[in-house]
């Protein structure tokens, strides 16, 4: 059925003329269909349909964010939020939306849809997802959040609305540049405060003190009987609805962060209004006022945290200063009535603030509010009200709307039609509005009806009489303005009719002073609350607070700031008004106002009975003629609201016709070619869409003198021909920031692989040192087994002088080491200073050499060729690190660094024996722990060579004694098969390692092979291999990633494409240059071959080694075989130990993510143990199994 309303969705696309009637018959059409929304141009009008309608839905929403005229759906709410956000972010200008209308219109409900789709638009343009509900945003719970509480403390029960709010609420949404939501603030305008102490017929408070009553504890706080309290005469019947409400509130105030005590503390001041409002007075003979009650006084007091007499003093006396002395005069009793009111209203306007200052500071922090944001605000403010009897209150709420009217006429009319002559635009001149301006001279001109109050306000003895006299004489010459008969009333002529407003009370509500004596009594109040409240600058003070400024000092400048206003204050004629506030603060929104720009929102009452399906014609015609709708529609007809100039037209809108980068200028020339280009382009896609509507057109601009004229429905047509390119900008955009994301990510990741690189390192070195500690003292404890006590010097008989001088060195010594194990350690000095000591030891032990065993040749063979096993003064480590990665039974013998002698160290299944051979008495060697001597160092280890060779090819070695072959060299079970061929530098003047019958210097394994014999046994397979390496290699299979990888798949995260030896120390230098950082690179590639460099750093030096693999061969580090077919587990092994050539062990790998979550599943692990042990009284740590629990770290899997 709405299908059938499309033609009437916006008013101004017709051309037949409307009237009053036409117009509110459409309405009424529309609304008895449900179609309650209607456009007229860019103004969406809303009448309340006083019952839920299915027009709110998550699907909805997603649809009004994607479509790209208003003309694709029907009117709607939503239309209009995502058009005030789209032009935020397209303009990069601030919004406001103006949502009025009379009481009991609908203006709450559509402030609340429309902040929630605003939410919504700014989901979807920043990948929000539309498939179902939308998460509620931080911004959008926190807003919703405060509801409950403004709604209770803001809203009552009026003739016309149940639930109406009786303040304005500015609420401002803050967005980023990206337009996602930062944060909102929220204000609040002209509470009702003569609500609280009074309500006219059919009337009732404020719904907290209703609530309160109903599910407060109300002992707590100190109230008893439920219907006894003056001020809240009309009740509710619902207890248990109010209850529940009440609860709301409660849980509200919780979560927008007020604590218990602060809850505790207004209820407190809520129950002390009530009970201040139950004060009864009489006379006394000095004509001064007594309290009858005390009981009622002495609970208010009780609540507020002041003793019961300074509350008395406090509103039942005033202080009056009279030549520099203070008087304190006691109050009649028509003066303390009026003063018991003023501290009630007071009290509550102040504690309504301050709720609003809290909320306001919950929903943008100070943070936010000091950057530069986009924002939307929405103005929820009451509308015109017209009662039988309408007084002070009525006519502030009148004057807003009036203000709020020139607003809307301003921007719809008086506006434009100035600048349409300004600019020669002609057809504008026959569109006449009611222009308000004398009714806003009335009420804010220089002699006004609110300057005339305000002087009778704080002029001594003023009456109503004096003030409707200066009335008559003063404004007398206002045409909005008529004195009633009877000089109790008079008419001022709104533009939404006349209303009549009554005399009596208006200078009575006009004033706004607690009684002077309030403040200091409420000084030492207990009640943290209503002390605050009290101050004259609480709010500053509150905002000081969120900001954690410093209390004295914040204070002092607080208090000296208020006694410069109370100075300046004393030169007035009194203390602001209530007036006077409020056309302040109104004139404050307004200049906010006025920087955005406007949209706005007509609802309208259908009729007084707020029931549905109910369309009172006359009622609604009212309202549509006051706000100006049919001279609306004429203007946006016939008018041009959006007026851009040349410059603003080719910058926003350019890239329809002209390239982007294009510069025009200010060229009037080539805004009219643009826009003929885009009426072109438009017209085309009309007729493949076939779509007929007049605000899918561009037709109707007009070139003026320096602007582009446009109608309403141009700029969502323009934003739609440009919206491909928006799309094509958010892709590129992607990418850009995909690339960037990238190049951003791969340092930091390469960053954390490092840092966890440098761990696994630590953990491995703990592992291998360890291990090796633990070898080491195997093999000294086997050594000291074979040398037996005897040689350890056990058995020798010492004197009881020698054992205390040798007990006395020993503690001597002892107390050194913990000396320096107590200084504070230097490790780069430690590790020079050991390196220096073990330099002087291998001095000393190349001197003992050289000067005694070289002479004995016991190195050298009957040729003087230097021994293969002999490798010179080499330390134990080094000793294991060229024996670790050979077979077992692989020896040398080495000159010991530490002491005068030799050593003999022999690869054992995966570790490494050391024993000393030391001189015999004959002058022979012997290996420690054995009773075998031999006269050379050649008996021991010539006789060692594998027996798989026959000893008849050894002619050249003197096989006297082949002991270590066919015997065991120690317990363990440990023998000599093959010395280790290494080349190196022997460390003692006489060249590098060496074999028998090779030069000094130049070793190679062919030599080795030939001087073993070996050579002629392996001639056809070296006859073979050359074969190979002759081959043509297009006659063989290329090589292959399978070939030299374990998983071809997977790049491991070191390796790098082809890469330069200056761009890998560069990548090294940026990874920070730990020792052992490395990467590997590829090199050269052929068909059949592949070679790496690894580039390391070691003490702020670069090595590379080169690494070979040729098809179906093993890797070679250079030239020299390896084990390994793969580099992954070449590279592993040169993490494991500093491999014989490396100047340094490579960092280990990071760990992977399942080696980090199984570390941490075992830290969560021993953490739960250690506090269920913690938690066991008397049983936690003590020693055994109690102990502390390590966590397990990741086991590596170590190559043997």
């Amino acid at each position: 059925m709405a299908d059938d309303f499309r033609s009437t969705d916006d008013l101004v696309s017709g051309k037949d003329a409307l009237d009053e009637d036409k117009l509110c018959n459409r309405l009424h059409d529309r609304y008895n269909s449900n179609i309650i929304y209607t456009y007229v141009g860019d103004i969406l009008i809303a009448v309340n349909p006083y019952e839920a309608l299915p027009l709110y839905t998550s699907d909805l929403a997603a649809k009004y964010c994607s479509i790209s005229s208003k003309a694709d759906l029907p009117p709607h709410l939503y239309a209009i939020a995502v058009g005030a956000y789209n032009a935020m972010m397209r303009n990069y200008q601030p919004q406001v939306t103006v949502i009025s209308g009379e009481s009991g219109a609908g203006k709450t409900e559509s402030t609340k849809h429309f902040m929630r789709q605003i939410m919504t638009a700014s989901s979807f343009r920043n990948g929000g997802s539309d498939d179902g509900p939308r998460e509620f945003h931080p911004v959008e719970l926190k807003i919703i959040q405060t509801n409950p509480i403004l709604e209770a403390f803001g809203n009552a029960q009026t003739v016309m609305n149940d639930n109406s709010s009786r303040f304005g609420k500015f609420i401002e949404l803050k967005f980023n540049s990206l337009g996602l939501v930062m944060g909102a603030s929220l204000s609040h305008y002209l509470l009702e405060k003569a609500r609280v102490v009074q309500q006219g017929t059919g009337e009732r408070n404020y719904h907290i003190f209703e609530l309160l009553l109903a599910g407060a504890n109300c002992a707590s706080v100190r109230l008893t009987g439920i219907d006894n309290f003056k001020y809240v005469k009309n009740r509710r019947t619902d207890i248990d609805q109010l209850k529940v409400e009440y609860e709301e509130v409660i849980d509200a105030l919780k979560k927008v962060g007020f604590s218990d005590t602060e809850i505790v503390e207004i209820q407190q001041t809520l129950a002390a209004i009530l009970l201040i409002g139950n004060f009864e007075f009489q006379d006394t003979s000095s004509d001064t006022a007594q309290i009858v009650n005390t009981a009622d006084l002495e609970n208010a007091a009780a609540n507020l945290g002041v003793d019961s007499e300074k509350l008395r003093v406090g509103f039942m006396t005033k202080r009056l200063d009279v030549v520099g002395q203070s008087i304190i005069q006691e109050l009649n009793v028509k003066d303390v009535q009026y003063s018991r009111d003023a501290v009630s209203k007071a009290l509550y306007d102040r504690l309504f603030s301050w709720l609003v200052t809290r909320l306001d500071l919950m929903l943008c922090p100070t943070s936010i509010r000091s950057e530069r944001t986009l924002t939307i605000g929405m103005l929820d403010i009451f509308g015109f009200e017209d009662f039988k009897t309408n007084g002070f209150d009525q006519m502030c709420i009148n004057m807003a709307n009036e203000r709020l009217h020139f607003f809307f006429n301003q921007h719809i009319f008086a506006s434009e039609i100035a600048e349409y002559k300004a600019e020669g635009i002609e057809g504008a001149e026959n569109v006449f509005f009611e222009d308000n301006g004398a009714i806003l001279d009335l009420f804010f001109g220089k002699l006004s009806m609110t300057a005339v109050l305000d002087e009778e306000t704080n002029f001594p003895g003023a009456t109503d009489d004096t003030f409707l006299q200066k009335i008559k004489s003063q404004l007398k010459d206002q045409p909005a303005l008529e004195v009633k008969p009877g000089g109790i009333s008079f008419l001022i002529k709104h533009y939404a009719g006349p209303i009549e407003y009554q005399i009596a009370g208006m200078i009575e509500k006009n004033k706004d002073p607690l009684p002077n004596q309030m403040a200091p009594n409420m000084a030492e109040s207990t009640n943290a609350v209503a002390h605050l409240l009290f101050q004259p600058n609480y709010i500053e003070l509150t905002r000081a607070a969120a900001n954690d400024e410093p209390d004295e000092e914040g204070s002092d400048l607080k208090r000296k700031k208020s006694k410069k206003k109370s100075k300046r204050e004393k030169k007035k004629k009194g203390p602001p008004t209530v007036g006077y506030q409020f056309r302040t603060s109104l004139s404050q929104l307004m200049v906010e106002m006025n920087r955005c720009i406007p949209h706005f929102v007509r609802c309208i009452k259908p009729n007084l009975n707020k029931a549905p399906k109910n369309f009172v014609g006359e009622l609604v015609k009212k309202q549509l003629k006051y706000t100006g709708m049919l001279q609306t529609i004429q203007m946006r007809r016939e008018g041009f609201p959006v007026r851009l100039d040349w410059h603003e037209l080719l910058q926003r809108y350019q890239g329809i016709i002209f390239p982007f980068s294009s510069n025009f200028g200010d060229s009037k020339h080539h805004a009219i070619q643009l826009m003929k280009g885009a009426q072109e382009k438009q017209e085309e896609i009309r007729k493949k869409l076939k779509q007929t509507a007049r605000v899918t057109t561009l037709d109707g601009w007009k070139p003026a003198n320096s602007k582009m004229f446009l109608k309403y429905w141009h700029p969502d047509v323009l934003d739609t021909l440009l919206r491909p390119f928006d799309t094509a900008i958010v892709k590129i955009q992607a990418a850009a920031r995909r690339f960037i994301a990238q190049c951003r990510y791969l340092p930091i990741r390469q960053r954390y692989r490092d840092q966890m690189a440098l761990v696994a390192n630590f953990l491995m070195d703990v592992r291998s040192n360890s291990s090796s500690l633990f070898g080491n003292l195997e093999t000294l404890i086997a050594e000291e087994k074979q040398r037996g006590p005897k040689s350890l010097g056990l058995l020798a008989q010492v004197s009881a002088k020698e054992e205390a001088k040798a007990v006395k060195k020993m503690k001597k010594e002892a107390d050194k080491i913990v000396k320096e194990a107590a200084k504070k350690v230097d490790p780069k000095k430690a590790q020079a200073r050991a390196q220096k000591d073990l330099s002087k030891k291998q001095k000393v032990a190349a001197a003992w050499w050289t000067k005694y065993e070289a002479k004995r040749r016991a190195h050298l063979d009957d040729n003087g060729e230097i021994f293969a096993w002999f490798h010179g003064l080499i330390s134990r480590k080094e000793a294991e690190t060229f024996l670790y990665d050979e077979e077992e039974g692989t020896f040398l013998v080495r000159v010991s660094e530490r002491a005068n002698g030799y050593a003999l160290s022999v690869k054992y299944g995966d570790r490494v024996n050391h024993y000393k051979i030391t001189h015999s008495s004959n002058g022979g060697y012997f290996v420690m722990g054995s009773n075998d001597d031999f006269g050379d160092l050649e008996d021991l280890g010539t006789a060692s060579i594998d027996n798989t060779v026959s000893v008849t090819s050894y002619s050249h070695v003197n096989f006297t004694v082949k002991f270590y072959y066919e015997n065991d060299v120690s317990e363990f079970g440990d023998r000599l098969k093959e010395p280790l061929y290494m080349e190196h530098d022997l460390g003692l003047d006489i060249g590098m390692s060496n074999v028998k019958g090779v030069e000094a210097g130049k070793v190679s394994y062919s030599s080795v092979l030939a001087h073993l014999h070996i050579l002629p046994l392996m001639g056809f397979v070296h006859a073979c291999a050359r074969k190979d390496d002759d081959d043509d290699e297009a006659n063989q299979e290329p090589l292959e990633r399978s070939d030299y990888l374990e998983t071809p798949t997977v790049t491991p995260f070191w390796l790098r494409d082809s890469m330069s030896r200056e761009e890998a120390e560069k990548e090294l230098i940026e990874r920070g240059q730990v020792d052992g950082r490395f990467l590997v690179r590829e090199r050269s590639r052929t068909k059949t071959s592949i070679t790496f460099a690894i580039s390391y750093s070691h003490q702020r030096k670069f090595y590379h080694h080169l690494l070979i693999k040729k098809k179906g061969k093993k890797f070679t580090l250079n030239k020299r075989p390896l084990k390994y077919n793969y580099l992954e587990e070449c590279v592993r092994k040169f993490q494991e130990l500093q491999y014989p050539g490396f100047a340094a062990r490579l960092e280990a790998d990071p760990p992977s993510a399942s080696q980090l979550s199984k570390v941490q599943g075992h830290l969560k692990k021993a953490e739960k143990v250690a506090g269920k042990k913690k938690n066991k009284k008397g049983k936690g740590n003590k020693g055994g199994k109690g102990g502390n629990t390590s966590p397990v770290l990741p086991e590596r899997k170590y190559r043997k």
